[in-house]
């Protein structure tokens, strides 16, 4: 549905302008939750921007796979040494990782996280 009316414009959409459109449809329709929601349109909007931006590439309909998203940190996930909490549509979910002994560096505290895409 906001693919079209993006790639119909023909030029970028600033992602402000985009998730004011697609906000509700996205909330209602689609029942996302609200960071979920917000997160699409900035993807859809920094996509088409950077299409835009390069010299030799053509303006086209982009294909989002639906089998990855990106989750802000804090908002839409938490990891610890031992466990990752993801929100997904039906309320957070929280799994149990193995964590390895090289990687415990990361969560010592000095490391800071702010998105993470997550894939089928």
């Amino acid at each position: 549905m906001f693919l079209k009316f993006v790639f119909d414009k023909g030029k970028p959409i600033p992602a402000m302008k985009l998730q004011q459109e697609v906000y509700p449809y996205l909330r209602e329709t689609l029942k996302l939750k609200s960071q979920m929601s917000c997160n699409i349109p900035r993807q859809v909007a920094g996509c088409y921007k950077t299409l835009h931006k390069q010299k030799k590439a053509k303006w086209q309909k982009v294909q989002f796979s639906p089998s990855s998203m990106t989750f802000s940190y804090k908002r839409d996930f938490a990891i610890s040494e031992n466990m990752v909490k993801i929100t997904t549509i039906n309320g957070r979910k929280a799994y149990s990782i193995l964590n390895y002994d090289y990687a415990k560096q990361y969560f010592d505290g000095s490391w800071k996280y702010q998105a993470s895409k997550v894939v089928k």
